[in-house]
């Protein structure tokens, strides 16, 4: 990737991530690096340089090795338990009970890790494992892949 490139990626990142007062700042930012480029490329658009930088930013996202990215759905079918990961990795957390069934797992920063559901076929209402349907996400992994929990040992070694 030439440095040009990198740079408007990283510069649109500071854009789509940032809050408040801090948007218009790199937004500026942007825009400059938009100029400084376009005034060694003037035979490109400026409109048809910042789409194929957010298209650029948008590969680049899903390929970094980012917490929030992706999120993973597990079953145990053994305890009917349905569990929605949102960052991958062991973390410490507080439980928040919203019912009996259903607990957030929040870790540091108020940050969501996951979200657990007991009784999962009964509190999904079709006393079966739901199908799950992507929309408006891609699959992190092509073609999605149903794996079955490996069964436990207990006792081996």
């Amino acid at each position: 990737m030439n440095r040009e490139l990198e740079a408007l990626i990283l510069a649109y990142e500071k854009v789509s991530t940032s809050k408040d007062k801090d948007a218009e700042r790199h937004l500026f930012d942007f825009e400059l690096l938009l100029d400084k480029v376009m005034e060694r490329q003037p035979r490109i658009s400026r409109d048809l340089l910042r789409q194929g930088d957010i298209k650029a930013h948008r590969k680049w996202a899903v390929q970094q090795d980012r917490k929030g990215i992706y999120m993973k759905i597990s079953y145990d079918p053994e305890i009917d338990a349905l569990y929605i990961r949102f960052v991958e990795g062991k973390r410490e957390c507080r439980t928040v009970r919203l019912n009996e069934e259903v607990a957030l797992n929040i870790g540091e920063g108020e940050e969501l890790v996951g979200i657990e559901m007991l009784d999962a076929r009964e509190l999904l209402g079709s006393g079966k494992v739901p199908a799950v349907m992507l929309e408006g996400l891609e699959s992190a992994a092509a073609p999605l892949l149903l794996q079955d929990k490996p069964a436990k040992k207990y006792g081996a070694s």
